[in-house]
């Protein structure tokens, strides 16, 4: 089963999302600081986070999708669509970009995508782990998940913690 973050604040388009993805297990989260402390315990295969949401400074959340999921892709899902937005994602490596209103097919589209980027990548953990000493890994491929990133330290989530709740 595919496993979906959706970071929404809307209820109405988190239900039409729902309805549209039914092969999805979707994790539904309302701020910033739930999705955080969810996907802390979780690995989703795709994050689907509205760009502009009420007490997030835009940012702070991929920021620790980063920390945490460094190969994860994500897509930004916004009703803007200035440059400011543009450049942003841009600079944050952002998977894709879906406006609101959405075509479904598109969106489906892209979360394929989104979810084959993902396949390939855990692949190809599983082979250079088959092909080289378990500490090289980290250093051959810095975006894969490996015992460097699950070591993040309370004290560290915490500090990420507190800059999701500063608005």
């Amino acid at each position: 089963m595919r496993t979906l973050l959706l970071v929404e604040d809307e209820a109405d388009l988190v239900d039409l999302v729902r309805d549209l993805l039914p092969k999805w297990t979707i994790h539904h989260s309302e701020s910033a600081l739930d999705a955080a402390e969810w996907i802390r315990l979780n690995d989703p295969d795709v994050a689907l986070l509205d760009y502009s949401m009420p007490g997030i400074r835009t940012g702070r959340l991929q920021k620790v999708l980063r920390v945490l999921h460094p190969e994860l892709p994500w897509i930004y899902f916004t009703g803007r669509n200035d440059a400011e937005v543009i450049r942003r994602a841009i600079d944050e490596n952002v998977y894709a970009f879906i406006e609101k209103p959405f075509d479904p097919d598109f969106l489906e589209a892209k979360l394929e995508s989104a979810l084959m980027v993902r396949r390939e990548r855990r692949n190809l953990e599983s082979r250079l782990k088959t092909l080289l000493p378990p500490m090289a890994v980290p250093l051959v491929f810095q975006s894969l998940r490996s015992c460097a990133y699950q070591k993040i330290t309370a004290k560290k989530f915490k500090e990420l913690e507190l800059e999701l709740e500063t608005p």
